[in-house]
């Protein structure tokens, strides 16, 4: 598993991106599989205990799955870096040949990103209501999660 964005910048081949990005991606799949079991399960319950120890679970994983979303974006930042460029070469690179291929190499970053971006949003709603059938807060409308403050989501 990738611990930091330096070993994301040390890629300096397109190959060593892709199994770079596909063992990053092969990663996540455990974590995903846990996440997503957990939003799967109804809340629907009049259980307060049951409610509380599952939102505090679920949101548990948020600062993970931040964290997995840096390191996707990072792939995808990279994957449009000069390190990736394409050389020109008489009559096989022209700059539609090389925006193909930085667009071959940043789809699955874009792809991971995305996902990761929608679970973490995912938590983020799992958790405000859990809070509204608690009670703890009157309107959660609208409302992100944000570490230990509370932003507007603007989406």
């Amino acid at each position: 598993m990738i611990g930091n964005i330096r070993e994301i910048l040390k890629i300096s081949t397109a190959e060593e991106f892709l199994t770079a990005l596909k063992q990053y991606d092969g990663d996540l799949e455990e974590p995903f599989e846990i996440i997503e079991s957990m939003l799967d399960k109804n809340v629907m319950s009049t259980d307060v205990t049951d409610i509380e120890i599952h939102m505090a679970l679920v949101e548990s994983w948020r600062s993970r799955f931040s964290k997995y979303f840096s390191f996707a974006k990072g792939f995808v930042e990279h994957s449009k870096s000069s390190a990736f460029l394409m050389a020109k070469i008489k009559g096989v690179s022209t700059d539609t040949d090389r925006d193909a291929h930085r667009r071959s190499l940043s789809a699955g970053a874009e792809a991971l990103s995305t996902r990761l971006e929608g679970t973490i949003d995912c938590i983020d709603s799992r958790v405000n209501l859990c809070k509204k059938l608690l009670g703890f807060e009157s309107s959660t409308e609208g409302v992100r999660s944000n570490g230990n403050s509370r932003s507007f989501n603007r989406s």
